[in-house]
């Protein structure tokens, strides 16, 4: 079973809370019922983190801002609130509702575009860079390292392969005296 990386889990944990905030305050805003604010905060947040997940928003391995990450992040936060105006278009005026809508889905996604680029500039400028030495030279262990060197938000710099046949007191010294092995 595959466990989310801490970066995944906070981004998770992130767009938990700016789709609860922006749905009660702008509920609030809007003077909604307390029963139709229940019911679309629950909306906004079971469907954005749907949308958020079909749009692949959570795959920190491919974590970049880029253009086409920003119109998936963007296309989410729409979709989120497509079944919200079908839901409210028989209970609130017809521009309370295109207002609602249009500052909800704008304050979703800003919020959401703010803290992703925030963890960019965290992962690509501020995280510590992890260095690694892969035992083996084979084809396997050369295709390894080259998947470290290709997935930047991992940070790790791959010190070399180590071949097996070496002496393995001299790679031991030379590692503990390195301050490699952690």
């Amino acid at each position: 079973m595959k466990t989310l990386s801490k970066s995944t889990g906070l981004i998770f944990i992130f767009d938990l809370i700016v789709l609860i905030l922006s749905s009660i305050i702008l509920c609030c805003y809007f003077s909604l019922s307390v029963k139709t604010t229940i019911l679309v905060s629950l909306l906004i947040i079971f469907i954005g983190l749907f949308s958020l997940f079909l749009k692949d928003n959570y795959k920190i391995r491919e974590f970049n801002i880029t253009i086409w990450n920003k119109y998936r992040l963007f296309e989410a936060s729409v979709f989120t609130h497509i079944p919200i105006a079908v839901l409210l278009f028989f209970f609130v005026p017809k521009r309370t509702l295109c207002e609602f809508l249009l500052v909800n889905v704008l304050t979703v996604f800003v919020g959401l575009y703010l803290y992703r680029l925030g963890l960019d500039y965290y992962l690509f400028n501020l995280k510590k860079v992890k260095k690694v030495l892969i035992i083996g030279a084979n084809d396997r262990a050369k295709a390894i390292a080259e998947v470290i060197l290709n997935k930047q938000p991992y940070k790790w710099k791959c010190l070399g392969l180590l071949n097996q046949q070496k002496s393995k007191r001299f790679w031991l010294n030379y590692l503990l005296k390195h301050s490699i092995l952690i």
